[in-house]
């Protein structure tokens, strides 16, 4: 029988919260998926930006073979006619006369190529466009009323990406225009871990009593900082809390509390899979697109920076059952965004050769096969929306190049790390110690490591087509990111 394939793409899910977690689990059901399948514990993205990273996921390139660095708004024309250059693997499985689907959040755009069925995105602009011609206006010349309007924002906002994101029903959606006699492909892009973060508010209370979390209030960071940093005072009124500003430790708290709501949608799929005689015939793959810092370097609730908080993903993925693999495994080695695509069109007799990737298979993994996979010593990634910085990922060292000379984030206002940043991860995992300036010598050597790995990628040529590349949805895509806290 052919295999089906389904890809979970849980946005901004950090990959310590798979598995055990501060002793309990906030993950169930992908922790049994991962007693069924295999856990890839050193999964990367290729950035920390949607726009990009999702880019990679359906090409299997990197973002300087495909050429999509920047994300949202940001995006450059030029960007857009090289991802219009570049074969999606849905595009490869469409051609084979697989069906492709796609529920959940969707970034339209070059993002639509591939896809039979996609959900469409509802605008609800005008809401945006009064809150931007009126009420900003109020909100920086009253302080009082603008934290009333900021509340009423930030309310409104959750309603709306709630209507327009996944749900339920979405889920049921999918499942009901799957047929067991037709081979599919299916994306399921799940916004709760996202912010605003989408979660159960008594779950958000238990989790913030049973674990240890640091609290600071927010308002005191913004004191701290000044006037400056747009996006903390932007994420200050996440959480309504007797109308003052939440806690470091309620956002984490909530946060945490998404990542238990997205799990019981993924046990869902899972459970009307098995009912509906699907799940051993199909290739199920659980990740992210990247990570989330929640306070870690001055960073708030959002996914920039090159540390592991926001460059390692989860990765789970669950075989066709009838294929030759050890159940509960969990693999060591480095897996990146970009084997997803070879990965899926392999294990649907498509075949990996199909699409000239960056990334490679993963059946030689999955299947014990050591002479089927070229071990990777290092990965790279990028980060273009806030900041244009490289990171260099060895199993021993995490190398960071800014690669602009002004180092100042935009969203924070502040600067996040040095022009250049090495850390031992065996002696500091969380990064927190810049040994640079006394390991002059391991510096040059990873920085050689950068510069080769970075000339081994190859830029794909831009369409020839001379006009800029345009989108119906462009506006729609601008409001919703806008919505979800971008600019």
């Amino acid at each position: 029988m052919d295999t089906n394939a389904v890809v979970v793409i849980v946005d901004a899910l950090r990959a310590d919260r798979i598995g055990p977690y501060k002793g309990t689990t906030l993950t169930p059901h992908i922790n049994q998926l991962m007693t069924e399948g295999l856990t890839f514990e050193r999964a990367f993205t290729t950035t920390n930006a949607t726009d990009s990273a999702t880019t990679s996921l359906h090409t299997g390139l990197h973002p300087l073979s495909h050429g999509v660095i920047n994300h949202a708004m940001r995006v450059t024309d030029e960007e857009k006619k090289r991802a219009e250059s570049v074969t999606q693997f849905p595009e490869i499985l469409q051609q084979a006369g697989i069906r492709t689907i796609h529920k959940g959040r969707h970034m339209g755009r070059w993002h639509y190529n591939g896809f039979d069925e996609v959900t469409t995105l509802q605008p609800h602009s005008q809401f945006w466009k009064l809150y931007e011609k009126y009420f900003r206006g109020l909100r920086n010349r009253n302080k009082a009323l603008g934290k009333i309007l900021d509340g009423m924002y930030w309310y409104t906002k959750k309603v709306i990406t709630a209507l327009e994101g996944e749900s339920p029903d979405d889920l049921a959606e999918l499942l009901d225009t799957l047929r067991p006699d037709e081979q599919f492909y299916s994306t399921l892009h799940l916004m709760d871990t996202h912010m605003p973060y989408s979660a159960n508010e008594d779950v958000a209370a238990e989790y913030l009593q049973r674990f240890d979390y640091d609290g600071i209030k927010m308002e005191k960071l913004i004191e701290q900082q000044g006037d400056g940093p747009w996006l903390l005072d932007q994420r200050a009124n996440l959480i309504e809390d007797d109308n003052n500003t939440p806690t470091i430790e309620e956002v984490k708290a909530w946060y945490d509390a998404s990542v238990t709501h997205a799990d019981e949608k993924i046990g869902r799929l899972i459970k009307e899979l098995k009912e509906r005689g699907m799940y051993d015939d199909t290739l199920l793959i659980v990740l992210s697109d990247h990570g989330e810092s929640l306070d870690e370097h001055g960073i708030f609730f959002d996914h920039h920076g090159l540390y592991d908080q926001t460059v390692q993903i989860p990765l789970v993925v669950k075989p066709p059952h009838r294929e030759k693999f050890d159940p509960g495994t969990t693999v060591k080695t480095f897996t990146q965004i970009t084997d997803v695509a070879p990965t899926v069109l392999d294990y649907m007799n498509v075949g990996a050769e199909a699409g000239n990737f960056d990334g490679a298979t993963l059946r030689p993994l999955i299947e014990g096969d050591d002479d089927g996979w070229t071990e990777r010593e290092a990965i790279l990634v990028e980060e273009a929306h806030t900041q244009r910085r490289r990171a260099l990922r060895t199993y021993e060292h995490k190398y960071i190049q800014s690669l602009e000379d002004d180092l100042e984030c935009r969203y924070c206002n502040v600067v996040h790390g040095a022009e250049e940043e090495l850390y031992d991860l065996a002696e500091d995992p969380e990064e927190l110690k810049n040994i640079v300036d006394e390991n002059l010598e391991a510096r040059e050597e990873l920085s050689e490591i950068t510069e080769a790995l970075v000339a081994s990628y190859e830029l794909r040529e831009a369409t020839d087509d001379q006009s800029d590349v345009t989108y119906e949805d462009e506006d729609i895509v601008a409001d919703r990111l806008e919505a979800l806290g971008y600019k």
